[in-house]
């Protein structure tokens, strides 16, 4: 089909040239004859063997760019299927690291902050070093090309985490303040701008450990749904 429609073309180009050139002799009144050079390209134009040369060279080109294209798409996918294997590896491994932080808390501060009694200071100093979230900090930059809603949990839940930190050195240093007037008030036990201080010292850590069972609660509802969320991307990679 393709090489009767090239020569039907390639025809009808020749009889075009033929014809422009009568007619341009026409006009000069010069008579029209072909030359033997220009007989020859004319017969190998209207040629099967120049149709097969053509055709094959025009096929070639289609499967050139095809395989290109094929080559590009399989490069691709795999490119993609590498970058997703990254993001799942990262997901896991802070999900891991939000599991242990979670756990020491649990058994430490966690437990006795759920025991603890409203209306009362939070008697407990807690010491974390500045590493506190070393997965975390240096995968920050790839929580932008995971799935919008696991990373908007992630960020969440670390933000929880920071301020639960904050808070709890807070804490700490009202409770370093009381030991301090306490120590005070002993030699002077009737010094009234000690006794005022005190006061104000003990209200504060009172609403600090409020703060402190209330951002205790978000991060463990945070802390579950990041679990579930996760649980669901891993699923969805399984099926895609």
């Amino acid at each position: 089909m393709i090489f009767v429609f090239m020569k039907r073309m390639i025809c009808s180009f020749s009889v075009f040239l033929i014809g422009v050139q009568v007619a341009v002799a026409q006009m000069k009144a010069i008579p029209i004859k072909l030359d033997d050079k220009t007989q020859k390209i004319l017969q190998d134009a209207t040629s099967d063997h120049w149709l097969e040369m053509c055709a094959s060279a025009f096929l070639g080109g289609i499967m050139a760019v095809i395989a290109a294209w094929v080559g590009f798409r399989w490069q691709t996918r795999k490119e993609e299927k590498g970058e997703k294997e990254f993001n799942l590896r990262v997901l896991e491994a802070i999900c891991y690291e939000v599991k242990i932080l979670q756990a020491i808390y649990d058994e430490g501060a966690g437990k006795l902050l759920k025991e603890h009694k409203a209306g009362e200071p939070f008697f407990r100093w807690l010491h974390i070093s500045q590493q506190h979230f070393t997965v975390f900090e240096s995968n920050a930059e790839h929580i932008g090309k995971i799935d919008s809603e696991l990373a908007k949990r992630i960020i969440a839940i670390y933000e929880l985490m920071k301020l639960m930190v904050e808070n709890f050195g807070v804490n700490s240093r009202y409770l370093a303040n009381l030991d301090q007037l306490n120590s005070l008030l002993r030699a002077n036990p009737n010094d009234q701008n000690l006794l005022r201080d005190k006061q104000f010292c003990w209200n504060q850590l009172i609403q600090q450990a409020e703060l402190l069972k209330k951002v205790d609660g978000q991060l463990l509802v945070a802390a579950n749904d990041l679990f579930a969320e996760f649980e669901k991307a891993k699923q969805r990679d399984k099926c895609s």
